[in-house]
């Protein structure tokens, strides 16, 4: 969670010819460690400079895989569909195979030969994680069946884009409803639900929870960020009558239909 993209910068200006555009920091990203931290204390976290692409491919075998960052399908030419759908790790914003973080991004081509037999559960907290290439008679090319091949039984992807504020609420929910139900999708169900007719008032319990891991951030202007883009969320959505979520201009309701589980459901 929360990888250091490095060169923090909005815009389209282009990495290399091979990445389309620099990403974001997601500070909402901070939360999603504390709601999974709560149910499980035995875990491995990987974050900022950390969580970077020699330490995912050392990932091996985890009951629970969840990875909360930004995806990319790449814009490049080539004969392997696996080779284009990627997730995006600390560097990512830096050149390729700089000496610090390495590659900055993991492919599906990569993930595909990982092992990850017994994996119960891959979370993929980003955008358009569904997202691949259909070739006939094959099906999907992407990270969906690249987390497939590597065994994971079940997973939780997105077919759309979602935001790390919106995310952060779904997963905080989500994981209370898993770890009482142990059931994928019944929890994932279950979470829709709730958020549809709550989820105002748990985006104002994001407030407390943004104080309580303000150590966590390295920079105290972060939490304040972030707790005045939930305050501005709060105060739209009351307006409205609806949670919302961010568009590049302006809010729309949150339907929560960009959540999807793939696998073995029950």
């Amino acid at each position: 969670t929360y990888p250091d993209f490095s060169l923090d910068m909005k815009g389209d200006e282009k990495v290399s010819e091979e990445r389309d555009y620099r990403v974001k920091r997601l500070l909402g990203s901070l939360l999603e460690e504390k709601y999974f931290h709560d149910y499980i204390d035995d875990c491995k976290i990987y974050q900022r400079k950390e969580a970077n692409y020699s330490h995912f491919l050392e990932i091996k075998n985890p009951k629970i895989l969840h990875v909360s960052t930004h995806a990319d399908y790449l814009d490049k030419n080539t004969d392997n569909p696996m080779k284009k759908g990627v997730l995006c790790l600390a560097g990512y914003n830096v050149k390729p195979g700089d000496e610090i973080y390495g590659e900055g991004c993991i492919t599906a081509d990569e993930i595909q030969f990982m092992d990850l037999k017994g994996t119960e559960l891959v979370v993929l907290s980003a955008c358009k994680t569904a997202k691949g290439e259909s070739i006939e008679g094959e099906g999907v090319y992407g990270l969906r069946r690249a987390f497939e091949l590597a065994g994971a039984k079940t997973m939780l992807i997105t077919l759309d884009s979602v935001d790390d504020i919106n995310t952060a609420l779904f997963m905080k929910i989500f994981y209370r409803k898993y770890f009482k139900l142990n059931n994928v999708y019944t929890a994932y169900k279950e979470t829709k639900s709730y958020l549809r007719e709550y989820g105002i008032d748990e985006l104002e319990c994001l407030l407390t929870d943004i104080d309580e891991i303000g150590n966590r951030f390295e920079n105290p202007l972060y939490r304040m960020i972030l707790k005045d883009t939930v305050k501005e969320r709060i105060n739209e959505s009351k307006s409205l009558g609806f949670l919302v979520k961010k568009r590049r201009v302006g809010y729309i309701k949150e339907d929560w239909s960009a959540y999807i589980v793939q696998g073995i459901i029950r």
